[in-house]
C-alpha cells in the first residue's frame, strides 16, 4: 500500500509539473484572435522545460526501489532453495543496472545461499556500509567459509550492533570466536547470552558444538600423551573425559588402550571392553582385552578374541604372538609350537614368531630331563 500510495502522489505531481510546463510554453506565445477558426490557429509545439525533466528524474529514481515482477520472481525462487535459476535472474537486472542497490544486495545474499561466497563478498563491497540484516548475515556467513574469520567476525559484530534482536548475529560471533580456537571465550559468551535471553534455539546448538570441539580437543591431547608414553597423565585426562562422556564408543577405546599399555589395569580394561558396542573392534582393541583376559588367566576369553582378531587382521602379528603365548602360560607346549610353526609356514619367518618359538622350546620339558630328573 505504501508503494501505491507513493506511486499516486508521483503520478499526480507529474501531471501538475507537466502541465505547468505546456502552460508557460504557450504563454510565450502570441495569443491567437478570439474570433479566429480553430483549423486556423498555428501548431504550437509541447516541450518540457529541462528543469522539469530534472525534476522528474528525481522524484522517479526512488520508484526503482520498488521490486520488479522479475526480482520478486528471483527471490521467490531462492526462497524454495532454486538458487541457480535465481542467480540467473538476479545477474541479468544487476548487470542492466549496477546502482540499483535493491537488486544487488539480493543477488549478493543468494550468491551466498547458494554457495558463491567469493562472489557474494566481492559484490558485498559494492555497497552501502549501512545494510540490512539479511544481507550482513548471508555476508558474513560467506567470509566464515571462506576462512576469513576476521572479517566474518566484523561483519557479525555490526550485526549485533545494528540488530540487537537478531539472534543470528550473536551465533554467528560466538561460532567465529570459536573458529580462532578461543573455544573457552566463545563458550562463556554462549553462557552469558543464554542466561540473558533464555535458551534461543541456535546459541544451545552452537554452545553444544563448543562442547563437542572441546571434547574433541582434550581428547586428542589425551591420545598424544599415550603416543609419548606419558601413560599416567593421560590415564588421568581419559578417567575425567569418560566420567562426562562414558557413551562415547572412540573415547572407551583409547581410554582401556591407554590403560592396557601403561599395564597393571586389566580389570579395568576387560569392564570397559565389557561396555562397547557389540560388533567388529579396531585392532588395538583386542590386542588390548585379549592382553587384559590373558593377564588374568581368562584363557579362552582370550584365545576367543585372538582368534577373531586374526581372522579380521591376518597380517597383526601380535594375534597370532598372543595366541601362542597364552597356550604356553596354560603349559599347552606342544600346542604352542604347532601354532607357532603354521604361522611360520603361512606368514614366513616373522622375527617375532621366531623369537616365541624359541623361548617357548625352552618352556618346554625335555623328555631326558625328565628321565633324569626320575631316577634321582
Amino acid at each position: 500500500m505504501k508503494n501505491a500510495s507513493s506511486l499516486a502522489l508521483v503520478t499526480c505531481f507529474v501531471i501538475a509539473l507537466l502541465t505547468c510546463g505546456i502552460t508557460s510554453t504557450y504563454a510565450q506565445t502570441d495569443a491567437a484572435p478570439a474570433d479566429a477558426p480553430v483549423a486556423d490557429a498555428p501548431a504550437k509545439p509541447v516541450t518540457v522545460p529541462e528543469q522539469i525533466l530534472a525534476k522528474l528524474r528525481s522524484f522517479l529514481s526512488p520508484m526503482r526501489k520498488i521490486p520488479s515482477s522479475q526480482q520478486e520472481r528471483a527471490v521467490d525462487l531462492a526462497r524454495q532453495g532454486k538458487y541457480e535459476e535465481a542467480l540467473a535472474i538476479l545477474e541479468k537486472l544487476h548487470k542492466r543496472d549496477k546502482r540499483d542497490v535493491e537488486v544487488t544486495r539480493d543477488y549478493t545474499s543468494v550468491l551466498s545461499w547458494a554457495g558463491h561466497d567469493q562472489q557474494a563478498v566481492d559484490l558485498y563491497d559494492t555497497l552501502p556500509e549501512q545494510e540490512p540484516d539479511y544481507v550482513l548475515a548471508a555476508v558474513g556467513h560467506s567470509y566464515r567459509r571462506l576462512g576469513d574469520t576476521d572479517k566474518a567476525l566484523n561483519v557479525y559484530r555490526m550485526g549485533v550492533k545494528k540488530y540487537p534482536d537478531n539472534v543470528l548475529f550473536v551465533e554467528g560471533e560466538i561460532r567465529c570466536i570459536a573458529d580462532q580456537n578461543n573455544l573457552e571465550d566463545a563458550l562463556a559468551k554462549a553462557n552469558d547470552d543464554i542466561a540473558k535471553h533464555g535458551n534461543r534455539q541456535p546459541i544451545v546448538a552452537a554452545k553444544g558444538d563448543i562442547l563437542q570441539a572441546i571434547f574433541k580437543r582434550d581428547e586428542q591431547k589425551a591420545v598424544e600423551l599415550a603416543r609419548q608414553q606419558s601413560y599416567p597423565e593421560a590415564v588421568s585426562r581419559f578417567h575425567d573425559l569418560y566420567t562426562q562422556h562414558n557413551d562415547d564408543a572412540t573415547l572407551t577405546r583409547d581410554y582401556l588402550a591407554t590403560l592396557d599399555w601403561q599395564g597393571g589395569n586389566d580389570e579395568q580394561v576387560v569392564a570397559l571392553y565389557k561396555t562397547l558396542p557389540s560388533g567388529e573392534q579396531p585392532d588395538y582393541v583386542l590386542e588390548a582385552a585379549g592382553h587384559a583376559y590373558r593377564n588374568l588367566k581368562q584363557y579362552d576369553k582370550a584365545e576367543a578374541i585372538y582368534a577373531e582378531g586374526l581372522q579380521r587382521y591376518p597380517d597383526n602379528v601380535l594375534f597370532a604372538e598372543g595366541t601362542i603365548r597364552s597356550l604356553a602360560d596354560q603349559k599347552k607346549y606342544d600346542a604352542a609350537l604347532a601354532k607357532a610353526d603354521e604361522d611360520l609356514r603361512v606368514h614366513g619367518e616373522r622375527p617375532e614368531i621366531v623369537d616365541i618359538k624359541k623361548n617357548v622350546l625352552k618352556l618346554k620339558p625335555h623328555k631326558a630331563a625328565r628321565h633324569k630328573s626320575r631316577k634321582h
